[in-house]
């Protein structure tokens, strides 16, 4: 009898089912590039943070130096037309101070976004796990899945196998 008094019978069976990780994710690349550098293999565990492997993108490294460059001098310019302005303001219209502004706030941005894709670069284990399937070589030419994983190669498929969740389909008789 249970706590709420029903008679119960508890009877072995055996039932198929299915083991699947607690977490499982297939890695692709951000950005398109030659793959550089692959670290892990089949069957390696990983931990979160750990650097998989790495990308070889020289042209977003050009356009992150390029930004950089570009945000450095319009940030200049915005600090000394400030000054000059700062010091005679019929010299400089004030417009043109807040011109040079906006612009200097427009290249920290896209220096910034340059410098993202440049992390891209980089693929990083999204959580603790083993790698299960590896799916490119060094050399390889990696396209960005940005806008369709169906065309691009991936990377790793990575498994948390510590906690599974089971599947099984228990007949109702």
């Amino acid at each position: 009898r249970d706590v709420t008094g029903v008679q119960t019978c508890a009877l072995p069976i055996s039932i198929p089912g299915n083991v699947s990780p607690w977490y499982q994710t297939t890695l692709y690349a951000k950005v398109p590039g030659y793959l550089k550098e692959i670290r892990f293999d089949k069957g390696d565990v990983v931990t979160k943070g750990q650097l998989l492997a790495v990308i070889d993108a020289p042209e977003i490294d050009d356009q992150y130096r390029q930004a950089q460059a570009d945000y450095a001098i319009k940030r200049l310019t915005y600090e000394r037309m400030h000054r000059v302005w700062k010091e005679d303001p019929d010299v400089i219209a004030k417009q043109d101070v807040d011109t040079a502004e906006a612009a200097a706030e427009a290249a920290r941005h896209l220096r910034d976004g340059r410098k993202t894709l440049l992390d891209y670069t980089r693929v990083i284990a999204p959580f603790t796990g083993t790698i299960t399937a590896r799916f490119a070589d060094p050399g390889a030419l990696i396209q960005s899945a940005t806008r369709s994983a169906t065309q691009a190669t991936p990377l790793f498929t990575l498994m948390d196998l510590e906690t599974v969740r089971i599947y099984a389909n228990v007949p109702q008789e």
